[in-house]
């Protein structure tokens, strides 16, 4: 795990190979990874909380089939597991065609000319959670009802959510990186169902919006 200090642009490129092969790792990773390369990386800026990421598009076929796991947070994910520093992340489509501004708007290298627009550059709201402090059992057990919550607005996250009311946080194990935040099923049913979105890595990413954090996760047996 690197420290805040370290983690900037250049640190990031050095690292984005082995970003790319945790992404693989995940449901449809390698779709992601493969989707990564054909982005740049721009710039990481540093007032957000965490730090936001700005990546771009090559193509238009880059931007439309990677913004989806932009928003699911799969690439924050891998970010995290792999340097301990969580981070935002917001992909920017491709830059326009070189362009000469004209009085009525841009007229592109093609002569046509359209009105002036600006960029809209979508921001992810900061993490619920303090990310600058460790994860905190009392916390999560507290926030509890509040995390289902969040969970339930993920892509798919109302199975997870459903799974989850049936489940008590009772410890957090964090004797190595991520910790492991180990949840008590009421019911054979709900352990069987997130046992399966955890061996596949689902409920991790579902998790990391609402927690604020990466963190393992581990199921126990009702009783």
């Amino acid at each position: 795990m690197i420290e805040m200090q370290e983690f900037n642009i250049d640190f990031i490129r050095h690292e984005w190979e082995y970003i790319r092969r945790r992404i693989r790792t995940v449901p449809g990773g390698a779709k992601v990874a493969a989707l990564l390369a054909g982005c740049s990386l721009i710039d990481l800026d540093e007032s957000y909380v965490p730090p936001l990421l700005i990546i771009r598009a090559q193509a238009d076929f880059h931007y439309r089939n990677l913004l989806p796991f932009i928003e699911e947070d799969v690439l924050s994910w891998a970010i995290e597991m792999t340097m301990g520093v969580p981070c935002q992340v917001n992909l920017l489509p491709p830059a326009s065609k070189p362009a000469t501004k004209t009085e009525t708007g841009i007229q592109p290298a093609d002569g046509q000319v359209i009105p002036f627009t600006q960029e809209v550059i979508k921001i992810p709201p900061a993490r619920p959670l303090n990310w600058s402090e460790p994860l905190n059992l009392l916390r999560i057990q507290k926030e509890w009802k509040q995390i289902k919550g969040r969970v339930r607005e993920e892509h798919d996250g109302v199975e997870i959510a459903a799974a989850l009311a049936g489940c008590q946080p009772i410890a957090l194990e964090v004797d190595e990186y991520p910790p492991t935040l180990v949840l008590q099923a009421i019911s054979p049913t709900d352990q069987t169902t997130l046992a399966s979105y955890a061996l596949d890595g689902s409920l991790m990413l579902a998790m990391l919006n609402a927690l604020g954090h990466v963190c393992r996760m581990k199921i126990l047996a009702p009783g």
